[in-house]
């Protein structure tokens, strides 16, 4: 008799200590856990985009005069998506762009890159699902503007190998660059 009751004791303790783990108690990747708690299972998100340009202009010799000097522009994009109860940052969607351009014509994508990084245990990067890159007309150029949209992939999932996975998230981000330098970028995702 004693025995049983030592078993429940053990299953009870176990139980309650994997449902402290899901509502919120614990480290993940081996950080302090109030910088990222695990959060309880099927959260809704919250979306921030933050883009950040730097224009790098070919250098020209002294004394030689600039007509359609190239430039080229680095774009990174980073979508986030946190928490709507809880407000942890979940994870971070990135999308680069460099393009190289003359003021008429693309003359270059030198870089078109994409990632995903989660902060927590129960979340997991699946990668890209998606992306698609496309050249159109602009200001009478052929190459006068290049858009690229990526979607990415991201799922929350249990400690219970029986529960399997409880949420996914597919963030993305599109961006549109001209020939003069300007681009448009948005982003989103779905729940």
């Amino acid at each position: 008799m004693m025995k049983r009751k030592r078993r429940h004791t053990v299953a009870l303790v176990m139980a309650l200590a994997l449902s402290a783990a899901l509502a919120g108690g614990g480290p993940a990747h081996g950080t302090d856990k109030s910088e990222h708690p695990i959060p309880a299972p099927v959260e809704n998100l919250r979306f921030e985009l933050d883009v950040e340009t730097v224009d790098t202009p070919q250098a020209m010799p002294d004394g030689v005069q600039a007509y359609n000097v190239e430039t080229c522009t680095m774009l990174s994009a980073r979508l986030k998506g946190y928490g709507l109860i809880t407000g942890h940052h979940v994870y971070t969607y990135y999308h680069e762009l460099e393009w190289c351009w003359d003021g008429d014509t693309i003359t270059e994508i030198a870089h078109d890159y994409d990632d995903g990084v989660t902060y927590g245990a129960t979340y997991y990067w699946r990668g890209n699902i998606a992306h698609s890159k496309s050249w159109s007309n602009w200001s009478g150029t052929r190459h006068g503007k290049y858009t690229t949209k990526t979607t990415g992939d991201f799922e929350q999932c249990t400690f219970i190998p029986w529960l399997s996975c409880v949420n996914s998230w597919q963030p993305w981000i599109k961006i549109v660059a001209y020939a003069d330098g300007d681009h448009t970028t948005t982003g989103g995702g779905t729940s």
